[in-house]
């Protein structure tokens, strides 16, 4: 028997339950939702994240599970973009998620949450 996947996903084998289900093998499908919405974002002296509000609400980062720069158009003499990318295990809305955040060229964006 196949199984197809409608949305984007993400495999995680992390023991924190972020919902989804667990197919053979322990590991939970994840879906990926798309926001690429500014967020107010407090920041320890290293310059991640602790905490953020978004939609009215506080996000208390549990951990930095990883982090990456993307930087578009480097080639180019008229600027580039640069984003500073971080995966954050937040609390938030009665439980724990998975949330991609990036600082653009001036503000802190939520990019996508892993439902």
């Amino acid at each position: 028997m196949k199984t197809f996947l409608t949305k984007p996903s993400l495999v995680c084998p992390s023991p924190v339950d972020y919902g989804g289900f667990t197919p053979r093998g322990g590991l939970k499908i994840l879906s990926l939702k798309q926001y690429h919405e500014p967020i107010q974002v407090e920041v320890n002296d290293d310059g991640l994240p602790y905490s953020f509000r978004w939609r009215n609400r506080a996000w208390n980062v549990i951990s930095v599970t990883d982090r990456w720069v993307l930087q578009a158009g480097w080639w180019r003499s008229d600027g580039t973009e640069k984003r500073d990318y971080v995966l954050v295990d937040a609390e938030g809305m009665g439980g724990a998620t998975a949330v991609e955040l990036y600082l653009g060229v001036d503000s802190w964006i939520l990019g996508r949450v892993m439902h």
